[in-house]
């Protein structure tokens, strides 16, 4: 019974009518009801992330900061709070409408500013609040004292019901701070596509810029590194080539602040990475230091091949950076420079770089490479030839001067060329120190010119570039980053000490003298001969090995300390044991020297004495000798060989890199040493010849697998752009065909839940009438038994089956409104009642309804098929003018029941007893 209630009751819920009065009240008063006042969190949150918020509440404080238009408490001071206030007021006057505007703002901003200084992703902004304050005299467009508004806080990081609630309060779209930036600079530097899309579409304006600083949203979403505000603001038409005060597009920006998601989309929709600001830096020299995976990409915009002509076309004027020459003042760097100095090994194999070197090398490199060469060659043969024929008589050293001229003309030759490789070194090691100090001048002044425009409340802005300038300050000089370098002075000292110890002997003519200048004669030529290879480099066949040596002389370098960690002990145990402090000394370990010397050739498995060892002491001798060969000669030394192995496999294998590098490196620093004119020419040639550059392509084995991998390539990024334009949301754009295929599906499952409830209301209707009719079956039976006893009369019996037959009609078919007690024969009027409510009910029934309740609809017709029959009846009785006797009521009550047997074989199939 419960159970019927209570679906009784939700069927009169489902069909009462609501108020339309109440519910337009209601909407007009109270349209922010159905707005979300939650955050609206930019990414969603992984699984370990939940588990942080989880577990960890108070780390939201540092995870969840704020670092992007924070509002301030306090409010703007215009010239209404600067005025003079008496110092004495009427009491009875009260707080003026001014000051009660200003402290209902004050309590607008310091709300906002609340949760901007929270933060955290439960946040919801009370609307019945904001709206009484704004109601109250409160304005919307109210500021901090930055010139920040409540939109400002909205924009960054709320829901966009939020910002359309503060739209229809009368806020300004495009109301700036004092910083000149507006709510769509915040959104699209949060990263807050969907409220950059709001935005856009409810009228901001897409090229606002700044103030001073010039930049528009695109720059504040390419240097914030946000993706998806980036693809909004391109959707809408925004100019990826505009610039700001300095002349940076935001590609330029994006690459200084080392922001590589933003820098790839802007070069995949093909802004140009070869311009260059107004001070002369390029956007592809900073792509390479800060981002080379990027760089990789932005190259092939200088590299073109025309399959049909078989020509390719390189536009080398970009890569030489032929602007620089016309700002004296400036001290930005080439891209060759770039990948030189950060070791880019992958970008300088590209094509276009390999045939920037190429020119080079053809126009200035080779020449200066061989000239270099021989000449460190003649200087050390002319230095190993003094060498080797110097007396051991310092008197004969000149004399006969007829037969000795030859020495004094070498030594002379000698000590020019010494003079000039002194000079080169100190020129080069000034000039490049000069270079770097005036470059960290240079950046770190452009960098400072950026802190002026940092606003107070974006924390991030200013704290990024006072780290930049910091790691410019504690940079190195690159001059001495290449090892070759400490050669040169190291061979430089040694020649000038070798000219001064010559003179000391030749003037004091001693044996300890001539033995001190023939002992730095011997490394001199050492280095001398070891300082050819730094000059070898850039040829393609030496190059590699010369670069593989310095590998191997670092891996050695890093062994010797685990070898001396050895080799330290050992040697005490021996000089203990067996050396001069020992009862029994062992010849060749009684001095340090010669012990030291013995050890190392333990080391090698070399003699070493062991006979003198085991005579001396036979127990230490086999412990110690036995565990520092296991230690030293098996260990260490066959890692020492990993190692070697290891380095030459990884270098070998990039070579031709390590050649290409090794060149570029020579053609740098003889191109800093050519002469004007020399510059001149080649500028000249690089802008007739190279911009661009034709040259025939023949497609070769290598090639054409080059060629399939980027059709393959360039087929993937076509197959995904048909993907995106199809089935991707294109912001601020026509809905995608797969947009508006999964609305019609949202809509159709909406449609079939809403049938499929009507359909189970209506299974519910039904299996009500038939447990109904399963309760009067057996009724019936037992009013058939109750009729055979003799307790009743002729009326009574009469009564009795006008009663029964009544109660056997279905809810269905009764008036809901209708007691058992108003159930009477009164010329038939209350069943025609209830069947005309009941048409009127089945006439406002749906197709679905009608459809899924055939069976009641067949039980109606039914129904009126009895009732006809009942009122032919019933007239039949009136003109006989009595109630008949007892027999004519048998008679009557059993054709009735013959009826009802008739209708309800008829009704929907059901053919038990009624």
């Amino acid at each position: 019974m419960m159970e019927e209630s209570s679906e009784s009751d939700g069927d009169h819920a489902l069909e009462m009518k609501p108020n339309p009065t109440f519910e337009l009240l209601k909407k007009c008063t109270s349209a922010w009801q159905q707005f979300s006042a939650k955050r609206k969190m930019t990414h969603e949150l992984k699984q370990y992330q939940e588990v942080f918020l989880t577990e960890l509440p108070g780390s939201t404080k540092v995870t969840g900061a704020a670092t992007h238009a924070v509002l301030e408490g306090e409010l703007e001071e215009d010239e209404s709070s600067k005025k003079v206030v008496p110092r004495f007021r009427d009491r009875n006057s009260g707080p003026s409408a001014g000051d009660k505007k200003k402290v209902r703002n004050h309590a607008l901003i310091h709300y906002f500013a609340t949760l901007a200084s929270s933060n955290h992703i439960n946040d919801t902004m009370d609307f019945s609040f904001v709206e009484s304050l704004l109601q109250n005299g409160a304005s919307v467009k109210s500021s901090d004292k930055h010139g920040q508004t409540i939109f400002h806080e909205v924009a960054r990081s709320w829901h966009t019901d939020v910002a359309q609630f503060l739209l229809t309060q009368g806020a300004d779209i495009n109301q700036v701070d004092k910083f000149g930036r507006a709510p769509l600079h915040v959104a699209a530097a949060a990263n807050y596509g969907e409220m950059v899309e709001f935005l856009l579409t409810k009228g901001a304006d897409i090229s606002l810029e700044t103030r001073g600083e010039h930049q528009q949203p695109i720059h504040f979403a390419s240097k914030n590194d946000a993706v998806s505000s980036l693809q909004v603001l391109i959707n809408f038409g925004a100019d990826t080539t505009c610039k700001d005060y300095k002349g940076r597009t935001p590609l330029q920006v994006a690459a200084e602040l080392n922001r590589g998601k933003t820098a790839k989309i802007l070069i995949e929709r093909g802004v140009p990475a070869f311009v260059h600001d107004k001070s002369g830096s390029v956007v592809l020299s900073l792509l390479i230091r800060k981002m080379p995976h990027v760089a990789l990409e932005a190259m092939e915009q200088m590299h073109s091949k025309d399959f049909t002509n078989r020509k390719q076309y390189f536009y080398l004027n970009y890569l030489e950076c032929m602007h620089l020459h016309k700002m004296p003042d400036s001290c930005a760097k080439s891209p060759l420079v770039e990948a030189v100095q950060h070791n880019q090994f992958e970008l300088i194999m590209h094509p276009v770089f390999q045939r920037l070197i190429n020119v080079k090398w053809e126009k200035f490199g080779k020449t200066g490479a061989w000239m270099s060469l021989i000449v460190n060659i003649i200087f050390a043969t002319l230095w190993t030839f003094l060498a080797v024929t110097q007396p051991l008589d310092v008197s004969q050293h000149y004399t006969p001067l007829t037969s000795k001229w030859w020495r004094l003309f070498i030594e002379i030759v000698v000590i020019l060329l010494t003079i000039n490789e002194i000079r080169i070194q100190v020129e080069n090691t000034f000039i490049n120190r000069k270079e770097y100090t005036n470059w960290k001048a240079w950046k770190i002044r452009d960098l400072e010119r950026d802190l002026e425009y940092c606003h107070p409340r974006w924390p991030e802005e200013a704290r990024y570039l006072e780290c930049e300038i910091k790691m410019i300050k504690d940079a190195n000089a690159l001059q001495f980053q290449d090892s070759w370098n400490y050669l040169e002075w190291i061979s430089c000292t040694l020649i000038v000490t070798a000219i001064i110890s010559h003179l000391v002997n030749f003037f004091l003519r001693s044996g300890t003298t001539y033995q001190v200048h023939m002992r730095i004669l011997v490394f001199l030529l050492i280095l001398l001969w070891l300082r050819i290879l730094k000059y070898v480099r850039p040829f393609k066949g030496p190059g590699p090995f010369v670069q593989m040596l310095g590998h191997v002389i670092d891996n050695i370098v890093k062994w010797g300390f685990l070898y001396v960690v050895f080799y330290i002990p050992y040697a005490a145990a021996f000089w203990i044991l067996f050396g001069g402090i020992s009862p029994k000394p062992v010849a060749g370990y009684s001095n340090v020297s010669d012990l030291l010397v013995y050890i190392f050739r333990m080391t090698v498995v070399d003699d070493y004495n062991f006979k003198d060892l085991y005579d001396a002491d036979p127990t230490m001798a086999r412990i110690l000798c036995s565990s520092y060969i296991a230690f030293a000669s098996i260990v260490i030394l066959n890692l020492l060989i990993a190692l070697l192995s290891d380095t030459f496999q990884r270098v070998y294998e990039n070579a031709i890199s390590t050649a290409v590098m090794q060149r570029a490196q020579t053609i740098i620093s003889i191109e800093k040493a050519l002469r004007n004119k020399t510059k001149k020419a080649y500028r000249e040639f690089i802008e007739s010849e190279c911009s661009p550059e034709a040259l025939y392509y023949e497609e070769s084995a290598e090639n054409a697998a080059g060629r399939i991998t980027q059709q393959l390539k360039e087929e993937m990024v076509e197959l995904r752009a048909v993907i995106n334009d199809r089935f991707g949301k294109s912001a601020g754009g026509p809905k995608s065909d797969f947009d508006i295929m999964k609305e019609d599906m949202l809509n159709f499952i909406s449609c079939q839940d809403k049938m499929m409830y009507k359909i189970n209301s209506i299974d519910k209707r039904i299996t009500k009438i038939e447990k109904k009719l399963t309760e009067n079956k057996s009724e019936e039976k037992k009013s058939k038994v109750s009729l055979n006893s003799p307790k009743f009369g002729s009326a009574s019996l009469a009564n009795e089956g006008r009663q029964r037959r009544l109660s056997l009609e279905p809810d269905s078919v009764r008036s809901p409104r209708r007691t058992p007690s108003n159930r009477q024969l009164n010329g038939g009027q209350p069943i025609t009642s209830a069947a005309s409510r009941e048409k009127k009910r089945l006439a406002k029934l749906t197709a679905q309804e009608k459809a899924a309740g055939i069976v009641i609809f067949r039980y109606w017709r039914s129904y009126q098929q009895r009732k006809a029959k009942f009122k032919k009846e019933m007239k039949q009785k009136k003109r006989r003018g009595s109630a008949g006797s007892v027999m004519s009521v048998n008679r009557g009550r059993r054709r009735r029941n013959l009826h009802d047997d008739d209708a309800g074989s008829d009704c929907t199939g059901y053919s038990g007893e009624w």
